[in-house]
């Protein structure tokens, strides 16, 4: 009894402040920088500037309702959703590749009024990046040497796509193995 009291109160006040208890919380782990520096280390020496929002994006499957082909590579879903609170580390990744505060991100691209958008603020604000991604949290293998995630280009014009990467770790590095559009089947 004397620990049902102090649970059944966190639950109460968890309900009554709108939090749901049950959801994903997961915090972007040291193991998950390592994989997203994996994946973004050819951009590194290309000089390509891009930009990274800090909030961990849903797989384009997920949302658009095409199966779940990423959720049976490792038996684990990539369908979950971004985890609530789960954020990138901000700061530069390397010379070429910056992670940004989402809310920055939103409040310089709505600054864009022409149609097409030329995205003249994003690339005066974010020292002349012509690309925004989003990349979802990995997800592991249940041997822990396996991974994989969403990414989601966005820049001008025509140009944008969403990718699952599977990496593999050996030797204690991470590498990109494939991708696959995520708009085929």
């Amino acid at each position: 009894m004397r620990l049902f009291l102090p649970i059944a109160v966190m639950l109460v006040v968890a309900a009554l402040s709108g939090c749901d208890p049950a959801s994903d919380t997961r915090v972007v782990s040291a193991e998950d920088v390592r994989v997203l520096r994996a994946l973004v280390n050819p951009f590194c020496s290309s000089g390509w500037k891009q930009v990274i929002s800090d909030v961990p994006i849903a797989p384009f499957e997920n949302i658009a309702g095409h199966g779940d082909a990423a959720k049976a590579r490792f038996g684990l879903g990539l369908d979950v959703g971004s985890p609530v609170g789960a954020k990138w580390p901000r700061g530069d990744i390397c010379p070429s590749v910056l992670v940004v505060d989402d809310a920055v991100v939103r409040e310089v691209l709505s600054l864009e009024t022409s149609i097409p958008p030329r995205w003249t603020y994003f690339r005066e604000r974010f020292d002349d990046a012509r690309k925004l991604t989003r990349v979802s949290l990995p997800v592991y293998s249940a041997d822990g040497r396996g991974a994989a995630l969403y990414v989601e280009g966005t820049c001008p014009y025509a140009c944008g796509a969403g990718f699952y990467y599977e990496l593999r770790k050996a030797r204690g590095e991470w590498k990109v193995l494939s991708s696959r559009n995520a708009s085929k089947r």
